[in-house]
């Protein structure tokens, strides 16, 4: 199974989301994933459809969000994603969703309601949801 992770931040960048990826992406090929992780410097809505190329040149049969991450900023794209590739199954891992600002719930709760799973760091996060 081919998963593209992504994330707005990657190491070296200083992002515990982006510490959490990497590692992730370090020990899913031991369960035999192929794992592609998405690297983006602009985020912004203007450069959707350069993403979702992005997207279907890795061909993935799984894509996983991981979200927040500082890289992602305020953008809208995270949330966008699973629309650029409407048949392709989608994990959506969610880190600090207690805390989450009121201005991303109209955007990032949908997309994650719609999702085949939600991953949280903690039953609080989850129960949060």
């Amino acid at each position: 199974m081919k998963i593209a992770m992504i994330c707005g931040s990657w190491p070296p960048e200083r992002c515990g989301v982006g510490d959490y990826s990497a590692t992730l992406c370090k020990h899913l090929p031991d369960q035999g994933a192929d794992v592609v992780p998405i690297r983006r410097d602009n985020w912004s809505l203007a450069s959707a459809m350069d993403f979702r190329r992005q997207l279907v040149e890795v061909q993935p049969d799984m894509l996983h969000i991981q979200y927040p991450s500082v890289g992602y900023g305020r953008s809208f794209l995270p949330a966008l994603t699973p629309y650029l590739l409407p048949k392709t199954p989608l994990v959506v891992t969610l880190h600090e969703f207690e805390v989450f600002k009121s201005y991303r719930w109209p955007w990032f709760y949908p997309f994650a309601k719609r999702a085949e799973a939600r991953l949280f760091s903690r039953a609080g996060e989850a129960d949060a949801f």
